[in-house]
């Protein structure tokens, strides 16, 4: 049972960081909350498709040696493996997309995989020079940019006419700029029959859960639900603006070992005049993680509105790991049982507003909790 529970937690947390981190190229309003740091290699991924001219003519069929027996064992065991995730019938490209590659200095950018790469500032220059180097070919009317990543260097682009695809392909081959163009290859799962996965029978009675049915479909939480709904000896920790414990979905749950780190600092002007206490308490570090009161802050009068309707972001995140499921209250967590340790260490502005502003604008990005 504890593997199952491991996986279902390791599912949702890949969801949490890729909303977090955010793709493309760096004209997102997501903030950039984290780092990936590493090497990109290139291989077959970027190759250019066979061409028609190393084809075998109609009716001819090529030598191929044949294997020695220890290698046909062999590869007999590894098609055993991976068999399940190989292509099944269906197109093998996308029919109008290429994927075009590159050069580093072409486009004023460091070597993939370098840090440099992670800076946001770096990702939206690099995103603009590989838009710039398209352009000409956008306004000849042959391709649409439909995405750029300026961490792999790579554009993605859908070309006008599919019947042309390979010579536009050519024709960007031919530009110094580039480094690679190939098709965009679509993978299929096993053409091989099997047996259909059993039908979900858990669901809780909460009057929210048909809301939350699609992203607990994506993670196929019902499914896991007919295995475990959670253990009370997990313990996860919310480091967030804090929590509300007067609330029925997440009580039962939470424990009581939390703390408050948001210190005493100057007070923030209210918008309707007067100031209020940035910790909402008013006092600093305490073992109450309590979210008192958030607000909502105005970047262009520089005072703070509220109490904020989007506020208690904490209960949000708390709530999706760790509701109390199938009580007849609100909604149901990925874990219907489980210990939710508080931690506070944001203050009273609400934290969607904060993240939001600092993504447009990141040297003005208004007040830190």
């Amino acid at each position: 049972m504890r593997p199952v529970r491991t996986l279902v937690r390791t599912l949702f947390a890949g969801l949490l960081v890729a909303d977090a981190l955010g793709c493309g190229d760096g004209t997102s309003s997501s903030p950039p909350t984290g780092m990936i740091s590493g090497t990109v290699t290139f291989a077959k991924l970027f190759a250019a498709p066979p061409s028609a001219q190393h084809a075998a003519p109609a009716g001819v069929t090529r030598a191929v040696p044949p294997l020695a027996p220890k290698t046909r064992r062999a590869q007999g065991a590894l098609l055993a493996l991976v068999r399940p995730f190989g292509r099944a019938s269906g197109p093998r490209f996308t029919p109008s997309e290429l994927l075009v590659r590159f050069r580093p200095s072409a486009v004023g950018a460091p070597p993939v995989g370098s840090l440099g790469l992670a800076s946001r500032g770096v990702a939206a220059m690099v995103g603009s020079a590989m838009r710039s180097r398209l352009a000409a070919y956008v306004a000849q009317g042959r391709v649409a940019t439909t995405g750029v990543s300026p961490a792999v260097l790579t554009a993605r682009l859908r070309v006008a006419d599919p019947g042309r695809i390979d010579e536009v392909a050519a024709l960007l081959r031919a530009d110094p700029a580039v480094a690679s163009v190939a098709r965009n290859g679509i993978v299929w799962a096993s053409g091989r029959p099997r047996a259909p996965a059993p039908a979900a029978t858990t669901s809780g009675n909460d009057p929210f859960s048909p809301v939350q049915a699609w992203h607990y479909g994506m993670i196929d939480a019902p499914r896991a639900w007919d295995v475990t709904k959670g253990s009370a000896s997990d313990t996860v920790a919310v480091v967030d603006d804090g929590i509300r414990f007067d609330h029925p979905d997440i009580t039962a749950n939470l424990t009581s070992d939390g703390y408050d780190f948001v210190s005493t600092g100057s007070p923030y002007p209210l918008c309707a005049g007067g100031t209020v206490s940035n910790t909402g308490d008013p006092d600093g570090y305490d073992a109450d993680p309590t979210d008192s009161i958030s607000y909502d802050y105005n970047f262009t009068a520089n005072c703070i509105i509220g109490p904020s309707a989007l506020g208690n972001h904490g209960l949000h995140v708390a709530g999706t790991i760790g509701a109390v499921g199938n009580n007849g209250v609100g909604g149901t967590g990925v874990n219907w049982t489980v210990r939710i340790r508080p931690v506070r260490v944001l203050d009273v502005i609400e934290l969607g507003h904060v993240l939001r502003r600092r993504a447009r604008d990141p040297v003005r990005g208004g007040p830190a909790g």
